[in-house]
């Protein structure tokens, strides 16, 4: 005689996660960390009107910040090579977490960005390291480095537009070349 067995695992019936609305449907641990669905919505830019010759501040509204922290500053940079790049203030945050001592210095960042000559990561050929001379960083450091993605993204109406952004940056000393 044949019994009937069923399929369904103990282990996702018994388990109290397997209710929590964004867990897919082979997984007993729901979605990890803290993290918000990409269904949740995303956040849109608005412009402050405050401009520089070399970069524009732009405020963006953000989900995932605090509640006591509801907008974000947002620098964005024509470099050299006439591409346009932002610099958000959550990756200046994330500089001045290892590197405080570099606050005084988001300027020379914004220059670095604007003037600074780049190299292509010879491993990730969309990434590129932006290299400028600061003598005020002397005695230990005398160069900026600001790492930048060139990406591209579909804007509102379906077109391929750039989405370049710094990544992370330190200082650093570069031996003078003889």
């Amino acid at each position: 005689m044949r019994k009937r067995v069923s399929l369904k695992s103990p282990v996702r019936e018994n388990h109290a996660l397997s209710e929590v609305e964004g867990c897919t449907p082979g997984s007993v641990r729901g979605r990890s960390g803290n993290w918000p669905s990409y269904r949740d919505g995303g956040s849109g830019a608005i412009s402050l009107g405050v401009s520089n010759a070399a970069f524009t501040i732009v405020s963006n509204e953000q989900d995932r910040l605090p509640e006591t922290e509801t907008s974000m500053s947002k620098w964005t940079v024509h470099d050299r090579y006439g591409n346009t790049i932002y610099f958000t203030e959550e990756r200046w945050r994330h500089i001045l977490e290892s590197r405080p001592e570099l606050e005084p210095y988001l300027d020379q960042f914004l220059e670095t960005v604007r003037a600074g000559h780049r190299q292509q990561d010879p491993l990730i050929p969309n990434e590129y390291r932006y290299y400028e001379r600061f003598d005020e960083l002397l005695p230990e450091n005398n160069h900026l480095v600001v790492v930048v993605v060139f990406k591209m993204r579909l804007d509102g109406s379906g077109q391929y537009v750039p989405n370049n952004f710094v990544v992370t940056g330190w200082a650093k000393y570069i031996r003078p070349k003889r």
